[in-house]
């Protein structure tokens, strides 16, 4: 069935772009029935339904014809040779819940999500697509993501019908999730402060819980209140999750169809409508928001999307691999150049310094000499006989008028055998010496007559004191 457009603006010829041969639409999804929106212009446009009523469910090869005749049948109504076509899944098939998940990066954390997508949305035969964004960082460490999910078995159903009608699939998400962003498009005083945004239609509601226009709860509500009874039953939800969850709305907006009036409630909680919002359902909200996704709306992605992404990721890590390589042969080859200058400026300094160089081992060389002569005359004055120092000694001692014949050391006596004018005076002399601890005459003293006069023969023996030699302290001058 076809029905009129919303606004008066959206008819078949205006959905196309101004090109005029493309069309855009946003196919929004529920059970059992599916609706074509037109999308005329920017966000800021009206927009109405081209088509509304039941196209069955995908079939069992994965195939969807009924869908994918109504699609080409618009295409070819509105005159266009290709369409882009935004696609809604409303709940019950799509879902949207605010999960705290781990700390980790975006893509572990997605393929996390996706692997595990039956612990947190039920199961559909197919499997599930998930989609997420992070909206922040727990106390905890733990991250507040906007998880959304829908079945993978009709989102690819709906695509393939669409491929096959000439329509490019362009973003896929879940109605909750793109009625909060067409909501925020349409009336961004909805983001303002706390606010929760309840979304009547297909039988119950959505209450989206906002703070300062991030999503931080979502609650579900599929059973339909009786119409004199639905303000009590809104008021009960927003009481359950302060209970809950300690979050209390600053005021409650409504929109869609089958909604209370509104006003001031017996809560102290407004519940209001907003102009922006005023006559449009639900599935024109998320047909807007599908088409122009604001920046916390989750996107499910398809599998040629996940290749697409990959492939994108693999070539960003090629080309960051790539200028990786050429920054650093780059800094290889500066580096390079840098330690070549610094040694050529090394080589120069050394031939400017070579001469003194030189000159320095030639000192070096003298002073080697030197030092070795010097060693060898200590040596050689070390190893002299100490015979020299004994004789230096006595010379020193003896009167000039005696001289000796014989000397011999033995022990700690020194024997002197000699001839003097007089042979007792000699014993006081010696005494008087500091190494010389006592001194007596031996054998009897003869006197003979020498050319030089009469002389004494003597053998005078001289007691040594210990550690001291004739020599280490040698006694006053000559005699």
């Amino acid at each position: 069935m076809r029905e009129e457009i919303q606004g008066g603006s959206g008819s078949p010829g205006e959905a196309r772009s101004r090109g005029g041969s493309r069309l855009r639409v946003a196919l929004v999804l529920g059970p059992g029935h599916a609706s074509v929106v037109g999308l005329p212009g920017g966000s800021r446009d009206r927009a109405g339904t081209l088509h509304t009523g039941s196209v069955g469910s995908p079939e069992g090869d994965g195939g969807w014809p009924a869908l994918a005749e109504l699609l080409r049948g618009i295409r070819e109504a509105a005159g266009a040779r290709q369409g882009e076509l935004a696609l809604v899944v409303l709940r019950p098939l799509g879902q949207l819940k605010v999960l705290r998940l781990p700390p980790l990066r975006h893509e572990p954390l997605r393929q996390m999500v996706a692997q595990n997508a039956e612990r947190f949305f039920p199961a559909e035969e197919g499997g599930l697509l998930t989609g997420l964004v992070r909206a922040r960082v727990g106390w905890k460490g733990e991250r507040e993501c906007v998880v959304a999910a829908a079945g993978a078995r009709r989102v690819e159903a709906a695509s393939l019908a669409a491929a096959e009608a000439g329509f490019r699939v362009g973003s896929v998400t879940v109605g909750p999730a793109a009625a909060l962003a067409g909501a925020l498009s349409r009336s961004p005083a909805v983001g303002r402060g706390r606010t929760a945004l309840a979304l009547y239609g297909g039988g119950g509601f959505e209450l989206l819980c906002l703070d300062r226009g991030r999503l931080r709860i979502a609650r579900s509500n599929p059973a339909p209140p009786p119409p004199d009874d639905a303000e009590r039953r809104l008021l009960t939800v927003v009481a359950e999750i302060r209970d809950r969850y300690g979050y209390l709305p600053d005021r409650v907006v409504i929109a869609g169809e089958g909604a209370p009036e509104g006003g001031a409630s017996g809560e102290g909680i407004e519940l209001t409508r907003v102009p922006e919002l005023a006559g449009l359902s639900v599935e024109i909200l998320a047909a807007w928001g599908a088409a122009f996704p604001a920046a916390g709306t989750p996107l499910l992605l398809r599998e040629p999307e996940r290749i697409a992404v990959r492939q994108r990721q693999r070539r960003r890590t090629g080309i960051l691999c790539t200028l990786s390589a050429a920054l650093l042969g780059t800094t290889g080859a500066m580096h390079l150049a840098q330690l070549h200058g610094e040694v050529e400026a090394l080589r120069s300094r050394r031939e400017r310094m070579a001469p003194a160089v030189a000159e320095a081992l030639r000192l070096r060389g003298e002073v080697r000499f030197v030092r070795t002569r010097v060693e060898t005359l200590a040596g050689l004055e070390a190893e002299r006989p100490r015979w020299v120092e004994i004789l230096a000694t006595l010379a020193d001692a003896l009167p000039s008028d005696a001289h000796l014949t014989s000397l011999a050391l033995s022990g700690g006596e020194l024997r002197l055998d000699g001839q003097a004018r007089s042979a007792t005076a000699l014993v006081p002399v010696f005494e008087s010496e500091p190494w010389v601890r006592s001194a007596r005459l031996g054998s009897p003293v003869r006197r003979e007559q020498t050319p030089a006069g009469a002389r004494e023969r003597f053998s005078l023996t001289l007691e040594v004191r210990p550690g001291r030699r004739p020599g280490s302290a040698p006694g006053g001058g000559r005699r």
